[in-house]
């Protein structure tokens, strides 16, 4: 790894395997913000693509009340979707 280089190689191998696994889809390494902070709605989807694919959990799509959090009144369809998730 190069000294200037913006990520070390721990970070940049964790990227490499959320994005085999499906848990991100942000592609290259530069768009996935990496050193921002995490919104909720974002780990929402992530936990959702990691239980289903690494720990083989399918979630329970029939309960009532995620999508009645105060944040999700403006959310997206998709987001809805993964909160209900």
């Amino acid at each position: 790894m190069e000294d200037d280089a913006p990520y070390d190689d721990e970070l940049i191998n964790a990227f490499k395997e959320a994005y085999d696994l499906g848990i991100t889809n942000k592609c290259p390494i530069e768009n996935a913000r990496l050193k921002d902070t995490l919104k909720r709605k974002e780990l929402v989807k992530m936990l959702v693509y990691f239980s289903v694919k690494v720990l083989n959990v399918m979630p329970d799509t029939t309960k009532i009340g995620c999508e009645n959090y105060v944040d999700m009144k403006n959310a997206s369809d998709e987001m809805k979707f993964y909160t209900k998730m």
